[in-house]
Parts: structure tokens; sequence; C-alpha cells
């Protein structure tokens, strides 16, 4: 129950957070969740899911980097790490945090 309540705070944040990012930034937050539920497999609000995916972090990475400028990029990517991370010492496997952690982002 108390992984639940931490996920479900972390979806309320993602939502609440990702309109202090650039336009582009939310595009690509954005593109990418949709993009988890669809090719990933993941519930659609499924953090753990989501944030296993290094393709989650590599998408946002690129995503970032091609349609923001540099200091824009930067602050996505930030909040992708910053918001898999919130969850990773709770809710994902070590092996899948460390992945997320300095993998992808």
């Amino acid at each position: 129950m108390k992984s639940f309540a931490l996920l479900l705070a972390a979806g309320v944040a993602l939502a609440q957070d990702i309109s202090s990012l650039p336009q582009c930034g939310q595009t690509c937050i954005t593109n990418m969740l949709s993009i988890a539920t669809s090719e990933f497999g993941c519930g659609s609000g499924d953090v753990v899911c989501i944030c296993s995916k290094s393709d989650f972090g590599y998408g946002v990475r690129d995503c970032a980097n091609e349609a923001c400028g540099a200091s824009d990029a930067a602050k996505v990517i930030s909040y992708g790490t910053t918001y898999c991370a919130s969850i990773a010492s709770s809710a994902i496997p070590s092996s899948a945090a460390s992945a997320v952690s300095t993998g992808a982002l």
C-alpha cells in the first residue's frame, strides 16, 4: 500500500511539474509517456514500469537534445532523471533503479 501511495504521489507530481518545463520539454515527456503505454507495455501512470525501461530515459534525452536548446534540454533531462529517481529508491528493484539513474538520463 505504501508503494502505491508513493506512485500515486509521483504521478500527481508529474502532472503538476510538467507545466514548469519549456514547451519542447512538455512535448518530449508527453510523447515518451504515450510511447511507454503503446510500445513498452506499461499501463498509463505505471511509473515503476515506465522508469524501469531504459528507452524511456533515452527517448527523453534524445528528444530534448533535438527539440530544445542546450539549456532547455538540460532542464528536461534533469526533470526526467529526478522524476524516475524519486520513485527508484523505494519502488523499483535496485537493478532497474541503477539503469535509470546511470544509463539513460
